[in-house]
């Protein structure tokens, strides 16, 4: 990579030089290098780039407004932008408003309907595809951004928050854009600075921890270019200054709204945070709820970065290759274990808020790491072998995946409008609301529509609601936190009530009770 130094001239081979498949040592390997790297990697950029366009919008209509998405969704009749970010806040008040800026007025034009809404993050999520790969070859080479750039196009998580109607996507795209600008700024190109510093203020305005990532460039800084004493005091004078409105708005946030969101975020265990490293970075999972028990993904990662680590002190004579890989092993390195482990340490000592979904960039640095150390042998067979071997499992897991992904309150919609009188009451548990039910009904459903959170509740609802010869519905799920169905059902039985159920296939099985007693 070869980072240019304060005072120092152009290395004989920049990153440029070095973004070829095979990074050549010798002439008789550059014909071979040169053919890859003029036709081959963009051909396979552009198959790789349409495979995640694919899968973005493949089923997307069957993907209903889930609870995070009803903040905003619903809110997009507002007669002004002002108004509109005004009502998200009411529901979500640590709210950031470039991204639900841009969404209202993509709304206005191209349509407000689900699927029009949720293309603003399809194309966010598509374009993130090249940035990554770009990024790549300026770390390692051509063959290492085609690497990170098909694991990102074919991630669960990274397909599933292309298609989310919040910040996410953006989210993504900024952070990889943020990161190769860097790169590039610190090649020596003064020009690349205003873009850098532009996307990380960008990023503050997306998402509160945004500013996870000033962090990790902050620490890649310093222990990598700390002799660049200029530099690093205008990259901080510069961040400091994007820092103090940042902090004013943090200081803002009170009030009942914020304590209940933040309220519903459970302190993090261990092996929570591990399983978020190994298994749900490596985008075989939709979310964290899903993740195994045992330890063998760790020991995969583990295994990774050792060798990623063994990389920058062998297989090349040339000191200046040393050296870049070793300033992409400490950047990757950082970026992935940084913010989560922030958000771990900071759920305890402040307040709970690990999310996975927080971090997801983090997950990047996994797939680039992963294509510097897969890209060591040097040729264009290997990298081909290593793309089709991830692409089989990544299929694996796809299969494996049910869709939606998300509760679909749209047939659950339509159950209730072909099968429930307009007077029936109708109970809906924990992410079952009236706001996610009602747009896909003709009917008002407010009326009727009772929210509960426990079992327990649910089962007083319905024994205070179901009269001789009436009827009423309730609607459950089961997901990360299991399956409802068998207690409900024993329940119901030792009421003397007579039930039918209608489940719904997905990711997270919806369940439709129809109640009665005799």
């Amino acid at each position: 990579m070869g980072f240019k130094r304060e005072g120092a001239g152009e290395c004989q081979r920049g990153i440029t030089g070095r973004l070829d498949m095979g990074t050549p040592e010798s002439p008789a390997q550059e014909s071979p290098s040169g053919t890859w790297r003029d036709f081959v990697a963009p051909l396979i950029l552009v198959a790789i780039v349409l495979l995640g366009a694919a899968l973005r919008v493949y089923r997307i209509a069957d993907e209903s407004v889930w609870v995070d998405e009803s903040v905003s969704y619903p809110q997009l009749h507002q007669p002004t932008l002002g108004a509109y970010l005004a009502a998200i806040r009411v529901q979500d008040p640590p709210m950031s408003p470039l991204y639900f800026t841009l969404q209202y007025y993509w709304a206005r034009t191209v349509g407000d309907s689900v699927v029009a809404v949720r293309m603003l993050s399809v194309l966010l999520g598509v374009a993130t595809l090249p940035l990554l790969y770009l990024l790549g070859a300026q770390l390692y080479n051509r063959s290492a951004g085609l690497i990170a750039a098909l694991c990102a196009a074919l991630a669960i998580p990274h397909v599933y928050y292309a298609q989310e109607i919040r910040t996410y996507a953006l989210v993504l795209l900024l952070s990889v854009t943020s990161m190769y600008f860097l790169l590039r700024a610190l090649r020596g190109s003064p020009g690349w600075w205003p873009l850098h510093a532009l996307c990380n203020a960008l990023l503050l305005a997306t998402h509160i921890f945004g500013v996870l990532l000033l962090f990790v460039q902050a620490l890649f800084l310093l222990a990598t270019h700390a002799k660049r004493w200029k530099t690093l005091l205008m990259w901080a004078a510069v961040h400091a200054a994007m820092l103090v409105p940042y902090a004013l708005y943090l200081n803002s946030l009170r009030g009942e709204a914020l304590s209940h969101s933040i309220s519903m975020i459970p302190i993090p265990s261990l092996r929570w945070l591990l399983n978020t490293y190994c298994v749900y970075y490596t985008g075989l999972e939709p979310w964290g709820g899903r993740l195994p028990d045992g330890y063998g993904p760790v020991y995969a990662v583990a295994a990774l970065m050792l060798v990623a680590l063994v990389a920058c002190f062998i297989g090349t004579r040339k000191q200046e290759l040393l050296t870049s890989r070793r300033e992409a092993f400490v950047l990757l390195s950082l970026w992935y274990l940084v913010p989560p482990l922030v958000l771990y340490v900071v759920s305890f000592c402040v307040t709970p808020c690990f999310v996975e979904r927080y971090a997801l960039s983090s997950s990047f640095a996994l797939y680039l790491l992963a294509g510097g150390v897969f890209t060591l042998f040097n040729r264009p067979w290997w990298t081909a072998a290593v793309l089709c071997a991830l692409g089989a499992a990544y299929t694996i897991a796809h299969m494996d995946t049910e869709r939606p992904y998300r509760l679909d309150y749209r047939k659950a919609a339509l159950v209730l409008q072909a099968s429930a009188r307009a007077d029936e009451p109708v109970i809906g548990w924990k992410e079952v609301g009236e706001s996610l039910l009602q747009p896909y009904l003709a009917a008002p459903l407010k009326d009727r529509f009772t929210h509960v959170e426990t079992n327990e509740e649910l089962l007083r609802e319905v024994d205070a609601r179901v009269r001789p010869g009436s009827t009423c519905w309730a609607m459950v799920y089961d997901g990360p936190a299991g399956d409802p169905r068998s207690d409900i059902e024993a329940q119901l039985r030792a009421k003397g009530l007579r039930f039918h159920r209608t489940s719904l296939a997905g990711l997270r099985r919806l369940h439709i009770y129809q109640i009665t007693r005799d």
